[in-house]
């Protein structure tokens, strides 16, 4: 700018932050324009011409930068700005000036005159007053006498508080210490116990204060308080940040008092500050342990609905979708039973760890309880949700590394949509919950929630509960709602029945014959497998028991064991159990695996396997060829049959593949030493195929279909009659 006039009205607009100028021409000037938004806050050099600075009054903090930045200019840059700012000025001689000077002087000098003589009157009359006033001042001297005593005194009380006073400030506690700032806020005193608290000598920390008081979030919400102090505004306790010597923050409780004078201007400020880092420390991992897992370090429960309760609010006011996706781990159980919960710990976190990698910053996943977690994904449409559920599905699927061994579980999905699904916390969640479980009987176990998914759910959800219900009552009467079915195995070679396959079937109260194939897969699902697997096992053994104290000539019982058996270190010991407590030898019992159940965890599988077939138990394997059919199966595992699924069975008539498949597979088990069964026979054309392929053993309708106890008596004697 060219003139002092546009320099402060730059400064009153707000286009610079502050200006240098000669005071008095800036004070004529803001005047008379009425600029109200300057304010002079220092003259830099009195010596010269008495500039000065003015600023901005909402960056009073501007003062001490110019003040830094003026104290920093060498004496050959000020003269090179005197050169371009301040002109040589030359005044030319001014005669009529010169003329009125002379005239006032005399006018002067007469008046000068005049007042000597009026004076010289007056002398008269203060020589005869000065007597009378030197006795007022010798009564004044005693009275000063007087008052100077009793100041002494006072001054001496004074003096012993003050010492008292500063004998308490420089023994405070060692969380305690004490300060005072000058009007500028700058530290011009803090208590030596300030040492013991942050490391720093008071004459370092005084001399060093800006660097220490870092501008945190915490800090800057100070200084914006502390701006608004005025005589009229108590100052309430506050809390800031400072660095110790170890550079590591302290947190203080302030209470500050502010001194102002007559015209409300700030003199100094005194303060007590505490150190109370502990006590955040303290409540910050209470906070912890209240809104998050200690486990996995996700959200806990009540962190998490409290989120979700947030982002409904969000949603409904910006008119929103919400997501909430429900996660179950798959066969998490068998970890823990098998290898324990310390193993079961490792997976939780290693879970946790690919959840966070996969959603975004701005969803929130917490840990529900057991192996089961939730995700918030806020903003989100279905395809979304869908997206963010395939990336979690595949993240999960990987392998888990424990005790140097690879387990895979997986995970099941069930999404929510806000408010498709629900317009509350409890509903979003009850119902992704309900998807979880319907996902768990797909194919890719991902669901959304929907009427007829609901329904099902609750299904199942009646079914598990009335299931835990009998297998408490652990009933083996007739009447029981649970009961066995027993279909007939024929030997090819003679067309005789060697044996049977125990099925399990559910007359169920309100939802009449429940298939196998149903609440089977809920059992897995609910942990509730082993117990039923046991009550199953209990059930042959007493049969086996009532068919011996009969005669009835039969070879084996077949019984399907679970995958989750195969892994329980506890399954072989309770088998034993029950084989003892009935008296049955383990040859009348045949143990039917899958081969998905050895695929899970084959290392325990393999271990159980071996234990069960030293035992005496023959093994099947059950539907081969529709899981891995992997050849190493058959090697590794003491299997002494195969059992071909009826998908083959049913075509092999008519389609070659089919056929050729079930010769495939009678030819490998045969010179591998495996006895074959095939299921599911239902024609006379099929029997007779797997005759002419050599294989061992088949069952079906075509012979019978599966029949109670005593139907299958009957049958075994008429077919021994025969």
């Amino acid at each position: 700018v060219e003139t002092i006039e546009q320099a402060l009205m730059t400064v009153e607009v707000g286009k610079v932050d502050a200006a240098i100028m000669h005071a008095a021409a800036a004070i004529h000037i803001q005047r008379k324009h009425a600029l109200k938004n300057i304010k002079y806050v220092a003259t830099y050099d009195e010596k010269s011409s008495n500039e000065s600075m003015a600023v901005r009054k909402d960056l009073p903090i501007l003062k001490s930068i110019l003040d830094k930045a003026i104290t920093s200019i060498s004496a050959k840059e000020q003269a090179v700005i005197n050169d371009r700012w301040r002109a040589s000025l030359e005044v030319p001689v001014d005669y009529s000036t010169m003329i009125q000077l002379v005239v006032v002087f005399a006018l002067f000098s007469t008046m000068l005159i005049y007042m000597i003589l009026i004076t010289k009157n007056k002398n008269k009359i203060i020589f005869e007053k000065s007597h009378a006033l030197e006795r007022n001042v010798a009564d004044l001297v005693k009275l000063r006498a007087s008052l100077e005593e009793q100041v002494q005194d006072r001054t001496e009380s004074l003096t012993k508080s003050e010492e008292k006073y500063r004998h308490l400030i420089e023994n405070l506690k060692e969380e305690y210490f004490f300060y005072k700032k000058d009007k500028y806020g700058k530290y011009i005193y803090v208590s030596p116990s300030l040492i013991n608290i942050l490391g720093h000598s008071v004459e370092e920390f005084i001399q060093n204060s800006d660097r220490y008081i870092p501008n945190t979030a915490v800090n800057m919400k100070a200084f914006s308080f502390l701006k608004k102090i005025s005589p009229s505004k108590n100052v309430k306790k506050f809390e800031l940040e400072i660095y110790n010597a170890n550079s590591k923050l302290h947190v203080f409780s302030i209470l500050e008092t502010s001194k102002f004078d007559e015209q409300e201007c700030l003199v100094y400020t005194e303060g007590i500050a505490q150190d109370i880092t502990h006590l955040k420390k303290t409540e910050a991992e209470l906070h912890w342990l209240s809104h998050y897992d200690d486990l996995t370090q996700l959200s806990n429960r009540r962190m998490f609905l409290s989120h979700l309760d947030y982002h409904i609010e969000k949603a409904k006011y910006n008119y929103e979708n919400i997501a909430v996706l429900y996660l179950d781990l798959n066969r998490f159980k068998h970890i823990n039973d098998s290898l324990g919960h310390g193993a079961g710990d490792k997976i939780l976190q290693e879970v946790s760890t690919r959840i966070k990698k996969v959603i975004r910053s701005s969803d929130l996943a917490a840990r529900i309880g057991g192996d089961e977690f939730a995700v918030v994904l806020p903003s989100s449409s279905e395809l979304a949700a869908k997206k963010a559920a395939i990336k979690l599905s595949k993240s999960l699927q990987k392998p888990f590394i424990v005790n140097n061994s690879s387990y895979i579980l997986g995970v099941s999905i069930g999404i929510a949509i806000y408010p498709d699904n629900g317009e509350t916390t409890h509903a979003l969640i009850q119902q992704a919950d309900a998807a979880m479980y319907v996902a768990k009987r797909q194919k890719n176990q991902i669901a959304f929630c929907s009427v007829e998914q609901k329904e099902k759910s609750l299904r199942s959800m009646q079914i598990e509960q009335d299931l835990k219900k009998l297998l408490l009552d652990k009933n083996f009467e007739p009447s029981f709602p649970l009961y066995a079915c027993f279909q007939p195995k024929i030997n090819l070679s003679d067309d005789k029945i060697s044996g049977c396959e125990l099925l399990i079937r559910w007359n169920h109260t309100q939802f009449g014959s429940i298939p196998p194939i149903e609440f089977i897969v809920i059992a897995e699902e609910t942990g509730l497998i082993n117990k039923l697997t046991l009550w199953v096992f209990e059930l042959a053994c007493r049969q086996i028991e009532n068919w011996n104290n009969s005669h009835l000539n039969f070879e084996a019982i077949a019984i399907n064991i679970s995958g989750d058996d195969l892994i329980s270190d506890k399954f072989c010991a309770k088998v034993t159990a029950l084989l003892n407590k009935f008296d049955v030898p383990t040859s009348k019992i045949q143990l039917e695996i899958t081969e998905t159940s050895l695929v899970d965890s084959p290392n325990m599988a393999k271990e159980n396997l071996i234990r069960l077939h030293e035992m005496g138990f023959k093994i099947a394997l059950d539907d081969f060829g529709t899981g891995y059919s992997s050849l190493s199966y058959l090697r590794n595992f003491p299997v002494d049959y195969i059992k071909i699924d009826r998908s083959f069975i049913m075509d092999m008539a008519s389609n070659s593949d089919d056929f050729e498949v079930v010769k495939a597979i009678i030819a490998i088990a045969h010179t591998l030493k495996k006895k074959v069964i095939a299921e599911g026979v239902e024609t006379k054309e099929q029997a007779e195929l797997l005759t002419d392929l050599g294989c061992d053993e088949v069952q079906g309708y075509y012979y019978a279909k599966p029949l109670v106890s005593s139907e299958f008596e009957e049958l075994v004697v008429k077919a021994s009659l025969i």
